[in-house]
């Protein structure tokens, strides 16, 4: 050991060794008598030593512990041999969940069959884009009514063109169907003006203020083209740069195959990857189905990926969201009569139905006479002036009698209350019932400040108007 610093920790060789011991005597501190006994220790036979016993254990006794019947029925049994959809849900078992545990139920079920729906909400903005046909109402339609579950106290409202509207129930709907007095082109039209104006609305609106709110814009391309470019870039620029400020989750359907079909190249105004960034991107596939030996159709396969923007036929890295799974195809489309997710998603969910929509409140298209004073109305809002509002010359004063007052107390006790003055002066029933022009907005007031005065109605244009309480 005294040569270790020279050895540098290494091991010394044979004739470093040899040298060594040539070198050195023993230490005469050794203990002969101890080493030799230690020396015979070693050396004893293998054979004395004893081989481990191993003794086994007794088997434990296991016992079914009693369960409830909810427990015991599984909720997803196995429906056959297929890949991505190895168990469906019960629907009976379901049913006896509260909505929100339901939902959860149904999202793990999902989960379970491959279809990874929690990335389509990685983002408060959801653009769900691809081709005719391709699954992408279908998709919205089955996030909305997730989501309407999970959060019962949500409301959707719901924009699009034409009349392909799915069963689930809305606060607020606004189609072509809500404007039968008028034909497709122009009520489509209509309808793009009032997503318009309700975004407007929003815009001006606090922060976080539509948080209870499921905003759903499908056919959003068809929407735009009855637009004029100022307000289409307008939209665009607020749905992604500004309007998750306000606290709605949003679904936004695109029938195309990238972004700029939408937004083109000339409403960006230098805002290009802010759009990109501003929202998540789902792709579905399509697939053709032969009909006869010359007719084919485009189907969706259920396929659906987080899309590239600048493609949305194209997946991110790891963007696979999966295929629906066949025990979510149960019912079929009457318009189509293919499988349909969302109207079998449905079963699970009674409670969210509706097969009639409510068209109450939804405004009805503004006369000639009201052009004018809306038009002011949507200037003043942009720029943000100050002017007196603009109604008929005829003074508003002489024009309220007793039928038009009782026809207010009417609406006010039909409509959910307060009933909001909004819906008091766009309210279906003055047209359609009436035969009349929604009242001007001066009027109108004036007739609620007598009412309020006279103590038929309670309330204020902030609050909104309800009936008096019964003795």
């Amino acid at each position: 050991m005294d040569n270790f610093t020279n050895y540098k920790g290494a091991f010394p060789t044979l004739e470093q060794l040899d040298k060594h011991l040539s070198q050195v005597a023993p230490d005469p501190r050794i203990n002969l008598a101890q080493v030799s006994l230690i020396q015979q220790q070693t050396q004893l036979p293998q054979s004395l030593n004893r081989e481990p016993k191993f003794i086994e254990t007794p088997q434990p006794r296991f016992i079914e512990l009693p369960s409830s019947p909810q427990i015991l029925k599984p909720l997803f049994p196995n429906i056959g041999n297929q890949s991505n959809q190895r168990k469906a849900p019960d629907i009976q078992s379901m049913l006896v969940l509260p909505l929100h545990s339901r939902a959860i139920a149904i999202i793990d079920a999902l989960t379970q069959s491959g279809f990874d729906i929690a990335k389509c909400i990685r983002d408060q903005i959801t653009v769900i884009a691809g081709n005719q046909r391709g699954g992408k109402g279908t998709l919205m339609a089955i996030l909305a009514i997730l989501s309407k579950a999970l959060e019962p106290n949500t409301k959707i409202h719901y924009f699009t063109a034409g009349d392909d509207i799915y069963p689930f129930q809305c606060h607020y709907l606004v189609c072509r169907l809500s404007y039968p007095q008028v034909d497709g082109a122009k009520a489509d039209a209509t309808v793009a003006g009032d997503l318009y104006q309700y975004l407007r609305e929003m815009d001006n609106a606090t922060q976080n203020s539509y948080t209870d709110i499921i905003l759903v814009i499908d056919e959003a391309v068809a929407l735009s083209d009855y637009l004029t470019d100022d307000q289409k870039q307008w939209i665009i620029r607020f749905l992604f740069t500004r309007a998750n400020k306000k606290g709605a989750q949003i679904f936004v359907v695109l029938h195309g195959k990238n972004l700029t079909s939408w937004v083109g190249t000339k409403n960006t105004a230098g805002f290009g990857d802010t759009f990109k960034t501003g929202a998540t991107f789902i792709g579905c596939e399509a697939t053709s189905k032969k009909l006869s030996p010359l007719k084919s159709i485009s189907v969706a396969t259920g396929k659906y990926f987080l899309a590239d923007p600048d493609s949305f036929e194209k997946s991110i890295s790891g963007g696979e969201i999966g295929v629906v799974p066949d025990w979510l195809k149960t019912e079929i489309n009457p318009a189509t009569s293919q499988p349909d997710p969302a109207r079998t998603l449905l079963k699970y969910f009674p409670e969210i139905v509706e097969n009639i929509p409510n068209f109450l409140e939804v405004p009805t298209p503004t006369s000639p006479q009201n052009n004018l004073a809306e038009t002011v109305e949507q200037l003043e809002s942009m720029l943000k002036l100050e002017v007196a509002e603009v109604e008929p010359s005829v003074e508003p004063e002489l024009e309220i009698d007793s039928n038009f007052l009782d026809r207010i107390v009417e609406l006010v006790r039909q409509g959910k209350s307060p009933v909001s003055y909004e819906a008091i002066r766009k309210h279906k029933s003055w047209l359609r019932d009436w035969n009349m022009n929604n009242p001007g907005r001066a009027k109108l007031r004036t007739a609620l400040q007598l009412l309020t005065q006279s103590g038929r109605i309670f309330g204020d244009e902030i609050t909104g108007y309800f009936l008096p309480p019964k003795n």
